[in-house]
């Protein structure tokens, strides 16, 4: 099993998508939030990866192309020129830089969704609980 993490965070919000309005399952609710938390707590932790990866292909395009500037200027080309030089020599280091960018900004917006739907999730919970208390014990004292 070595689906990546958004699949089956997916999987998981499918699942509980599939469950009645009117369930009482809080038990099973609970393990798939269990599941939910964890596999969120996964997908933080690569999205953590993602982001240094996206700061460092900008800093790395950014540092080639004042390197190059720098150095079309020192061997007597106008600014304008060294200018756009450099920007040419770092068209592969920009596409670099858009991938890492759009990994990065794809997985924080399933990183945010299941923190939405965990949310809902936990609401969920919360008002089952509620339920099965009022159902168990009454609601309130009788004078």
């Amino acid at each position: 099993m070595n689906e990546p993490l958004p699949d089956l965070i997916a999987d998981c919000i499918r699942e509980y998508y599939k469950f009645p309005n009117d369930t009482a399952d809080v038990d099973t609710l609970i393990n798939l939030r269990r599941k939910l938390a964890g596999l969120k707590f996964g997908l933080s932790v690569s999205v953590g990866v993602l982001y240094r990866q996206k700061n460092a292909t900008e800093h790395a395009r950014k540092a080639e192309f004042y390197r190059t500037r720098q150095r079309l200027i020192s061997d007597g080309a106008s600014a304008a020129k060294a200018e756009s030089e450099a920007q040419a020599d770092v068209v592969a280091l920009m596409d670099l830089e858009q991938q890492a960018d759009s990994e990065y900004r794809a997985a924080y917006l399933i990183l945010e969704s299941a923190g939405g739907v965990l949310d809902t999730m936990n609401q969920h919970i919360a008002n089952l609980r509620s339920e099965k208390r009022v159902e168990t014990f009454g609601q309130g004292s009788q004078s």
